[in-house]
């Protein structure tokens, strides 16, 4: 997949690149392009964004191996001058509800 990177995903974000840990986590490294720390409210991510990948995660055709290995997804966001800004985590335990 990293051979693919970077991929704009739309206009406010890009996939640069992605990692495991160990056997049960993967991880998406994005960049917010037009974002600073600063600007980001956790509480709209909380109740818009983290749900949408929830459920995109339980729905999506291209993760069900992901699912079926019961594999933890974490979303990992960095600011346009490249400062981690949050992280998302969807668990087995959120996608099997």
């Amino acid at each position: 997949m990293n051979k693919q990177t970077p991929i704009a995903i739309d206009q406010y974000t890009r996939l640069d690149s992605t990692s495991s840990k160990g056997k049960t986590n993967f991880i998406y490294h994005y960049t917010l392009l037009d974002t600073k720390k600063s600007e980001v409210v956790m509480d709209t991510v909380n109740k818009y964004i983290r749900p949408n990948i929830i459920e995109n995660v339980k729905n999506s055709p291209d993760l069900k191996t992901y699912r079926d290995n019961n594999i933890s997804l974490d979303y990992r966001y960095y600011d346009k001058d490249g400062v981690f800004t949050m992280e998302i985590s969807v668990t087995p335990e959120l996608y099997n509800k």
